[in-house]
């Protein structure tokens, strides 16, 4: 099997809804809250599929990623995309590939230049200060929502995805008010998202986000 039970892994951000993985159909509706978000491997099924101790739901192996990588595997992660940044569990560090240097994020004198070896692998030096240990572990830093035009944010809504606005209270605006949007929501959050039912306010002064 691709995971071990106990084993922590992270649903793939990338999931087209409604599409086979593996024999196995990601749900936009029922699975989509758990996109991105980190479950524990509890059983296999006898179809080869998993078991998580977080929700009831079966996922394939296709669906799922490692919630952690090992030092080799983060470089490589980096040198397959250079754009993400990694985030060492013991320390805390940061790590981000600038024009091949590895940086420290909040440090940006320590630099620490990745090399290549014949097979592709990348690696750093034994013992440098930057990778850490071999034994460490790294985990995959989210890129920042990115806000998004309201008629997109209606558009998304429409397609049943998650929606949510952050803007100013209206009483202080030092403080921020979070609301989320979703079909069928009961949280008493005006679900259809129709301008009519939402403020002049929260629209116009609002930073409006698909998802969490």
């Amino acid at each position: 099997m691709k995971f071990e039970i106990g084993q922590k892994v992270r649903v793939r951000e990338d999931l087209k809804a409604e599409k086979p993985y593996g024999g196995l159909c990601f749900y936009d509706g029922s699975m989509e809250p758990w996109r991105g978000k980190t479950l524990t491997i509890s059983k296999y099924t006898t179809a080869g599929n998993y078991c998580v101790k977080e929700n009831c739901f079966c996922w394939s192996g296709e669906m799922l990623e490692p919630a952690t990588l090992s030092t080799g595997d983060m470089l490589n992660a980096l040198m397959a995309n250079p754009e993400q940044k990694y985030k060492n569990m013991r320390t805390g560090k940061v790590l981000g590939l600038v024009d091949g240097v590895l940086r420290n994020e909040g440090n940006t004198n320590n630099a620490y230049i990745i090399t290549f070896e014949p097979n592709s692998k990348a690696y750093a030096p034994y013992g440098d200060y930057a990778t850490g240990n071999i034994t460490d572990r790294w985990t995959l830093v989210p890129e920042p929502p990115k806000p998004v035009p309201f008629e997109e944010i209606r558009k998304a809504h429409a397609e049943g995805k998650k929606v949510k606005v952050v803007y100013p209270n209206f009483n202080n605006k030092q403080n921020t008010v979070t609301q989320y949007f979703w079909k069928g929501s009961d949280s008493g959050d005006n679900s259809d998202l129709s301008p009519l039912g939402l403020s002049f306010y929260m629209i116009h002064n609002g930073t409006w986000f698909i998802g969490e």
